[in-house]
């Protein structure tokens, strides 16, 4: 089972793998150096850009590292494998599976790289912390990727339904979530407008309690993870 996810891993990111292989390891050292200080993330590209101001770098050049970083902490969770025993055996694929076309070239870019790629997979760095909060979110039933509310009107008729006595406002809260790892769910919720004025008031109370808890953990020497996540972009309008 294990061999056949890191096959199918080494097959789809082959390209990503072999991009790495072949960073500036002046660059990739300096991003090593300043991953393991900065606060877990759910988001690659919100990591990218803390090491970058923190490093003095580009986020254009800490971007690719990350990206490229982000699925092999991802799998190597998944495996539940020590980063040593991860290393050796993504090594093993890459160098035997054909349809990689891994080239000697890889195989020595990859060997000057190995050091660092090892210290930004271990476990006291940034992404293997922000690997492992992923895992914990997606161990949820469901979790939200997006949504939206839509208003509308319903119209009343008359018992013969000859003419039109009102219009109901009315809204459509839909929430659409990830069910386990890769199914999709939509769920529709219809409001009114004491529904809509009561979920502003939760959620402003659950932004509250959030800001205190951080505070609180910041205070006491506690790092909390940083949940902000790039938003789906998706064509249309509200209705």
């Amino acid at each position: 089972m294990a061999a056949n996810i890191l096959t199918r891993f080494c097959i789809n990111e082959a390209a990503t793998l072999k991009a790495l292989a072949h960073t500036d390891p002046d660059i990739l050292r300096v991003v090593a150096e300043h991953a393991s200080g900065q606060v877990p993330s759910l988001d690659s590209d919100a990591l990218a850009q803390a090491i970058a101001h923190d490093a003095g770098l580009d986020v254009d050049v800490t971007s690719p590292v990350l990206e490229a970083l982000w699925p092999l902490a991802m799998v190597q969770r998944r495996l539940d494998m020590d980063t040593d025993t991860f290393i050796g055996e993504l090594e093993k694929c890459l160098e035997t599976e054909a349809r990689v076309k891994w080239s000697k070239d890889d195989i020595t870019g990859w060997g000057v790289l190995k050091p660092h790629i090892v210290n930004l997979l271990s476990g006291e760095s940034s992404i293997a912390s922000s690997a492992k909060a992923v895992e914990l979110l997606m161990e949820q039933p469901l979790f939200l990727c997006r949504s939206r509310i839509v208003t509308d009107m319903r119209p009343i008729f008359n018992e013969e339904a000859n003419q039109l006595k009102g219009m109901l406002p009315f809204h459509t809260l839909i929430l659409r979530c990830h069910e386990g790892s890769t199914t999709n769910k939509q769920i529709h919720v219809a409001l009114d407008a004491s529904d809509l004025a009561n979920l502003r008031k939760q959620v402003s109370r659950a932004e509250e309690k959030e800001r205190y808890m951080r505070k609180s953990l910041s205070a006491a020497g506690f790092m909390t993870v940083d949940t902000s996540m790039e938003e789906e972009i998706e064509g249309g309008t509200d209705g």
